[in-house]
């Protein structure tokens, strides 16, 4: 399957070459269920257990995305357009739970601890990204909307990415955006072990997580504690103030769902 959407994504390239075209192009690799190519699972399973990143059928279907996102760069370097093709390369959560090592993440797919949002981003952008640069400003998937239609040279549309903010002046150089907060908000419940009904406020170095079912509070601070170890709730308690006001704030400004009662559920 990776390699047929690849041979459709470069055979789109190649029908509009000779006009501006947007490719978006999102693998059912990674993601469940497991299948991959039988000699590259076999590869992975050569490594010795002790230095596996995980399961080697999963590293097997990583490797075939890697191989299409090559194959893709190289039919843009082919048709020469590639020094005019904006690239985003970026996922929408963290790996699947057993599969995969996000050490020293705390987390996976479906969770609020950083092993489940923080997810690679790695933008190709000629003339306007110097190759190697590396940010570490925090950013969200609602910001590509508005980067694509800077790199376009297309007018914003406000209303359709209110907390979307153009990258290009971090691509450019500067080391923060305007942006003062990260904000989640979840109120449902859904299969996966890790997805409580939550919302989180990222701040800086601080990160806030209000669970509402089962009602709980943690604070970390990230560059002190990346894995999520120290719950500072009962340590910060000014911190912790700021930021749950901060985040009732915000819900509210943006009219958030609140939570509500199952009137069905049987305990």
């Amino acid at each position: 399957m990776t390699d047929r959407l690849t041979d459709e994504a470069v055979t789109f390239i190649r029908e509009n070459q000779r006009q501006p075209f947007f490719l978006y192009f999102s693998h059912y690799a990674v993601h469940t269920p497991l299948q991959a190519k039988k000699a590259m699972i076999e590869k992975y399973k050569s490594v010795p257990k002790g230095k596996r990143q995980g399961n080697p059928v999963y590293a097997a279907m990583v490797e075939s995305v890697d191989q299409s996102v090559g194959r893709v760069m190289e039919e843009l370097r082919a048709l020469k357009l590639h020094e005019e093709t904006l690239v985003i390369f970026t996922s929408d959560n963290g790996g699947f739970a057993g599969a995969t090592d996000h050490a020293p993440l705390r987390g996976n797919k479906g969770s609020y601890y950083e092993g489940g949002i923080r997810v690679p981003l790695i933008m190709r952008w000629p003339g306007v990204a110097k190759s190697g640069r590396v940010n570490n400003t925090p950013v969200i998937s609602m910001d590509l909307y508005p980067t694509c239609l800077t790199a376009a040279g297309l007018p914003m549309h406000r209303a359709q990415h209110r907390d979307g903010i153009d990258l290009r002046p971090l691509l450019k150089g500067e080391k923060h955006l305007s942006r003062k907060a990260l904000h989640w908000h979840y109120p449902h419940y859904n299969s996966h072990p890790s997805a409580a009904p939550s919302s989180v406020l990222r701040k800086g170095n601080w990160k806030l997580i209000e669970a509402f079912d089962p009602q709980s509070i943690e604070l970390y601070n990230l560059e002190k504690d990346l894995s999520e170890t120290k719950n500072l709730a009962d340590v910060e308690p000014e911190k912790l103030a700021e930021l749950q006001k901060e985040l009732s704030d915000w819900r509210e400004s943006v009219g958030a769902e609140k939570m509500e009662s199952n009137p069905d559920y049987q305990n």
